[in-house]
């Protein structure tokens, strides 16, 4: 069974909304199609989903963004593609999920996310 990890208790209500949301999205997806996806703030995770280890697999995306000059990664790995994005307040977004359906899927959260300034 996947789960998804906040702090929700340090978040606004607009904050708490868009955990809601992401939540929902979630649901709607094929457990089999997302096996993470990372929200990161100032360096530190704020919103993970996934029932393997995601910060293992996702440490090599995360050092790249964090390269000035880095906005956009994407790294396929067969028939997996890991896709990650830095904003201008260094807000990390990171999917690791199917080929078929990720880059869909990761537009549709950052949208998600874009919609506040902080979920943290």
């Amino acid at each position: 069974m996947y789960k998804y990890y906040t702090r929700l208790n340090t978040m606004s209500d607009s904050r708490r909304d868009t955990v809601v949301l992401l939540s929902k999205i979630l649901g709607w997806v094929s457990e089999d199609s997302i096996l993470y996806f990372l929200i990161v703030e100032r360096g530190e995770p704020v919103f993970w989903y996934g029932n393997t280890n995601g910060f293992r697999i996702t440490a090599e995306v995360r050092k790249i963004l964090e390269k000035k000059s880095v906005t956009r990664v994407i790294v396929e790995k067969g028939e997996i593609v890991v896709i990650g994005s830095k904003d201008s307040n260094n807000r990390q977004i990171i999917l690791v999920a199917e080929k078929e359906n990720a880059f869909l899927l990761f537009q549709l959260f950052k949208k998600a996310v874009e919609s506040n300034k902080s979920l943290n």
